[in-house]
C-alpha cells in the first residue's frame, strides 16, 4: 500500500499558470513553501541534555553541516534552510510534546529521535498532525506501521540479519550463543530479529537475558555464561549498560567475540572498556568515513575530531529531506512524494525507501577497537527488507565486488545501433551503460548486478520480432526498446503473458496505449506531445496559421492528427499539410511550396535526416517563420546544420531538466565517459528507462509478473522527470520549450501534462 494517494492525471489542458517551483494555478500550496516564513522550516528532536546527549550532539553535528551545505547553494529554491531544534532529552513523554508544539508552528517535517522509543512516541503525534518523521538511528519494526515515518538507517530485522550473518563469519563453525539485550521496544525487536537468523544458521542461543536501562550489570548470570561457554556473545545495548557487561565478561575469565550493536560505536565505549575491549565489535550501519565532503567539512567545523555513523545518517536525513523538497514542495504530502520517489545518494550510501518507510538496501560495516579507535573491517552486509536476501560484499566498499555475488539479472535491449536511426539507438545505449555501471556499484538490486544484452534492430520491424524471439528462449522478462514507433508496435504486439515485459525510452505512437499490461513507455505519446504543442502555438506565439510537414510513417501521422485536431479547436488554421517520405532528400518542391503558401510558422514533425535536409533547402528559400521541431531532431550536428536559418527555431521536447546534485553529478560523468558537451535527452530517458526497470526489480522480484507489478507501483524521480505509470503503461509527461541560439539550446518554457502548468525560465 502506497504511503501518500497521488492525483489522477490527464486533466485535460485547461490553463495557463505560473510553474518553476511546481505550483498549479488553482493549488497554491501543494507545491510551495511554508508560507509563514521567509526561510524553510525542518524541525528536529534530539537528545541534547542528558543521558543520550553524547549520541544526539553527534545526530545535531551532522544536520548542521548539511544545513551549511545547503545554505552554501542557495538552499532550497532559493529559500534558507532554518533547523528548528528542540531537546527531548531521551524522554518519549518530552519527545511527544515537542513534536506536537513544532505542529503548531506549522512546521511539516521533523527529523529525530534517537532512539526507538522516543521515535514511537512522535510517530504517533506525527500521524495525527500530518507531520513527516524522519529518523537517521530509531530502528524498531513497529515504525514501519506508520505512514509518515521513513529511516535512513536499517531496520531492526536488517541490523540483527547483519549481526547473525557476521558471527556466522568471524567464528569457524559456530555451534551456539548467548544473546543479551535490552528489554525495551528497541532490544526486544532486535533479538528476535537476531534470533531468527541465528536459527536459520543453525546457531542457537544457549543463554539469553534480557534487562531494564540502567540494570544490565544485574541482570546477567555471568556464571552460568562461563558454564555453558557460548562461542560467542551477541550484546544489544547502549553504552553505559554494554560497558559495564563487557567488562564483566572480561573479567570473569571470557574471551569469546563479544558482537554488538551499533549503539555502542561511541568514544565513551573505548573509555569505559578499557583493558577489556580486546574481541569486541559493533555492526553498524555503513558510511564512507574518509575521501568524502562530508568528512572534509566536519573537520573544519570540529577541528581535532572525527564524525562517526550518527553524523553521517543525520547529514543524509535533511540532505534526503531537502532532496524531496526540491523536487515536490514542503507541504507533507509534497514531502511523503519526494520520499516515496528519494533515489538521493551520498555518504551512507543509496536512499530508496519500501512502501513501509524503510530503507529498502541498507548495508553494515563491521568496527572493531583498535589501539583505542574504532576501526572498520574490510567487508560489508547487505539486507534486502523486501525480499529478505542478505548477503556479505568482501570488501569495505560497496563499489567492490558485488558483480561477484551472484549471476548478473539480464535485460535485453533492443535499439537502432545501425542505420538511419542509430543516433538515438547510440545515445540511448550510452545511457543505459551508464545505469548499468550505477547499478552495479551501487549495490541497487540486493547486491546483484545487471547485464544489459544489446540487439541491433536497425529500425526494423521484422529485424525486432526476430530479437524478441531471442529474448523469449533466453527467459529474458524484461525487453527495453525500441526507439522507433514502427518497432516498437511490433515488439508490443508479443509482449505479454510469460513472454516479456516492454519498456520503450522513446517510442511515442498512442499505439501503445491500447497493448496496456505489459506495455510500458517513460515517454509521453504523441497525443500529449501535440496536444501540448498546439496549446504552446494557439496560447503563447501569436501564430494563426502555420503550415505542417510530417514525416508519412506511424509517429508523423499520429502526431499530426492530433495536432491538427486541437489546433482548430481553439480557433487557429493550419493553412497546409504535407507527407515526408521517409528516406527523401529532394526538398525542393515542397520547400517553395511552404514559403508561398503565406503560413506564418511551420510545424515540422519529423525525423533528423529528413528534418534536416528540408531545413537545408529551406534555408535557401531565404523563408525566416519561426519553425517549430519535435524531439526527432535533437540531434547532435543540429545547430551545425540550421545556423544560417534566418529565422527562429523552437523544440518541444520531453522535460531533461531536474535541477538537483544527482543530475549535476551525471552530467559531469557523461562529460568524463563519453568526451561530448552533454548529454542529449536520448542519453537520459535511456539511462532513466534503465533505472526504471531495476527499481521495479526491487519491488517485484526478476519475472515477468515481478517486473509488471514493479512497474505499476513505481515512483521512480529520474533525469527526465517523475516516472509513474497510467493504466495504459504512458507516464504523465512534462514538455519543455527551447530556442535554438548561439549553438545550443535556451530552455524558455515548462508544461505539464496535468492541469498544463508553465515556468518562465
Amino acid at each position: 500500500m502506497n504511503k501518500i494517494k497521488l492525483s489522477s492525471y490527464l486533466l485535460l489542458l485547461l490553463l495557463i499558470a505560473a510553474f518553476l517551483s511546481g505550483c498549479t494555478g488553482t493549488e497554491t500550496t501543494e507545491n510551495n513553501y511554508n508560507y509563514k516564513y521567509d526561510s524553510i522550516k525542518i524541525g528536529s528532536i534530539l537528545p541534547l541534555t542528558g543521558e543520550f546527549s553524547s549520541p544526539g550532539s553527534y545526530l545535531q553535528r551532522g544536520i548542521d553541516i548539511a544545513a551549511g551545505e545547503l545554505n552554501e547553494k542557495g538552499g532550497i529554491d532559493g529559500k534558507k534552510v532554518e533547523i528548528v531544534y528542540k531537546d527531548s532529552r531521551g524522554d518519549p513523554q518530552v519527545s511527544a510534546e515537542m513534536i506536537n508544539g513544532l505542529a503548531e508552528e506549522g512546521i511539516t517535517t521533523v527529523i529525530g529521535g534517537l532512539t526507538s522509543e522516543t521515535t514511537l512516541s512522535m510517530a504517533d503525534v506525527a500521524e495525527k498532525k500530518g507531520i513527516v518523521l524522519i529518523s537517521p538511528t530509531a530502528t524498531s519494526g513497529k515504525l514501519s506501521d506508520y505512514p509518515s515515518f521513513y529511516r535512513t538507517t536499517g531496520s531492526n530485522y536488517a541490523t540483527g540479519t547483519a549481526m547473525a550473518l557476521f558471527l556466522n563469519g568471524l567464528v569457524q563453525d559456530p555451534q551456539n550463543a548467548a544473546l543479551i539485550y535490552l528489554n525495551d521496544s528497541y532490544g526486544a525487536d532486535l533479538r528476535d530479529a537476531t534470533l531468527e537468523t541465528l536459527n536459520n544458521l543453525g546457531i542457537y542461543v544457549i543463554y539469553s537475558a534480557g534487562f531494564k536501562e540502567g540494570f544490565g550489570n544485574n541482570s546477567v548470570a555471568y556464571d552460568e555464561i562461563l558454564m555453558k561457554n557460548p562461542d560467542a556473545v551477541v550484546l544489544i545495548a547502549h553504552v553505559s549498560d554494554a560497558s559495564d557487561i563487557v567488562n564483566q565478561i572480561r573479567a570473569s575469565g571470557m574471551d569469546m567475540p563479544i558482537i554488538c550493536s551499533e549503539t555502542v560505536q561511541l568514544d565513551e565505549m573505548i573509555e569505559k572498556t578499557a583493558g577489556s575491549y580486546k574481541g569486541l565489535y559493533s555492526v553498524a550501519p555503513f558510511w564512507k568515513p574518509e575521501g568524502e565532503e562530508f568528512h572534509r567539512r566536519y573537520q573544519e567545523n570540529y577541528p581535532g575530531e572525527e564524525p562517526n555513523y550518527l553524523a553521517a545518517y543525520a547529514y543524509d536525513s535533511l540532505m534526503v529531506a531537502a532532496d524531496a523538497m526540491r523536487r515536490q514542495g514542503t507541504t507533507s504530502d509534497s514531502v511523503l512524494k519526494g520520499l516515496n520517489s528519494s533515489r538521493y545518494f551520498d555518504v551512507s550510501g543509496l536512499k530508496i525507501f519500501t512502501d513501509s518507510g524503510d530503507l529498502q538496501l541498507p548495508l553494515f560495516s563491521v568496527w572493531e577497537i583498535r589501539d583505542n579507535s574504532w576501526t572498520r573491517l574490510k567487508q560489508l552486509y547487505y539486507v534486502h527488507e523486501k525480499s529478505g536476501k542478505s548477503g556479505i560484499i568482501l570488501s569495505d566498499d560497496p563499489d567492490e565486488g558485488i558483480e561477484d555475488l551472484k549471476d548478473p539479472y539480464l535485460i535485453g535491449v533492443a535499439l537502432p545501433l545501425s542505420g538511419d536511426l542509430s543516433e538515438y539507438g547510440l545515445s540511448t545505449k550510452e545511457g543505459i551503460d551508464m545505469a548499468v555501471k550505477e547499478i552495479n556499484s551501487g549495490s541497487f538490486i540486493a547486491g546483484i548486478s545487471v547485464e544489459a544484452v544489446y540487439r541491433d534492430n536497425a529500425g526494423s520491424p521484422e529485424k525486432t520480432e526476430e530479437i524478441a524471439d531471442e529474448f523469449i528462449k533466453s527467459g529474458i522478462p524484461v525487453v527495453i526498446g525500441p526507439s522507433a514507433s514502427n518497432a516498437a508496435i511490433a515488439l508490443a504486439e508479443i509482449a505479454g503473458g510469460n513472454k516479456f515485459v516492454m519498456v520503450s525510452p522513446s517510442a511515442s505512437t498512442p499505439i501503445l496505449s491500447e497493448y496496456k499490461d505489459y506495455v510500458f513507455r517513460t515517454i509521453g505519446s504523441d497525443s500529449a506531445h501535440a496536444t501540448t504543442l498546439s496549446a504552446i502555438i494557439s496560447h503563447k506565439t501569436g501564430v494563426n496559421s502555420p503550415a505542417v510537414l510530417y514525416i508519412d510513417n506511424t509517429y508523423g501521422n499520429g502526431f499530426k492528427n492530433v495536432f491538427i485536431t486541437d489546433y482548430e479547436k481553439s480557433g487557429g488554421e493550419v493553412l497546409m499539410a504535407e507527407k515526408i517520405a521517409p528516406g527523401q532528400t529532394d526538398f525542393s518542391v515542397l520547400s517553395d511550396k511552404v514559403q508561398s503558401s503565406g503560413a506564418d510558422a511551420l510545424v515540422l514533425i519529423s525525423f533528423a535526416s529528413e528534418g534536416l535536409d528540408f531545413l537545408d533547402t529551406f534555408t535557401k528559400t531565404e523563408a525566416d517563420i519561426p519553425v517549430y521541431v519535435t524531439e526527432g531532431m535533437n540531434v547532435n550536428d543540429f545547430f551545425i546544420r540550421t545556423e544560417n536559418y534566418a529565422g527562429e527555431i523552437y523544440m518541444t521536447i520531453p522535460d531533461m531538466d531536474t535541477p538537483t546534485k544527482f543530475t549535476d553529478a551525471f552530467i559531469n560523468q557523461y562529460k568524463l565517459d563519453y568526451n561530448k558537451r552533454e548529454p542529449n535527452y536520448y542519453v537520459q530517458s535511456g539511462y532513466d528507462t534503465m533505472m526504471v526497470v531495476a527499481d521495479s526489480i526491487n519491488r517485484g522480484g526478476y519475472s515477468i509478473d515481478g517486473i509488471r507489478n514493479g512497474l505499476d507501483d513505481c515512483r521512480l524521480y529520474g533525469l527526465t522527470g517523475e516516472k509513474e505509470f497510467d493504466d495504459s503503461g504512458d507516464v504523465v509527461p512534462v514538455y519543455i520549450l527551447m530556442k535554438a541560439g548561439n549553438g545550443r539550446w535556451e530552455r524558455k518554457e515548462k508544461y505539464e501534462l496535468d492541469n498544463l502548468v508553465i515556468s518562465y525560465a
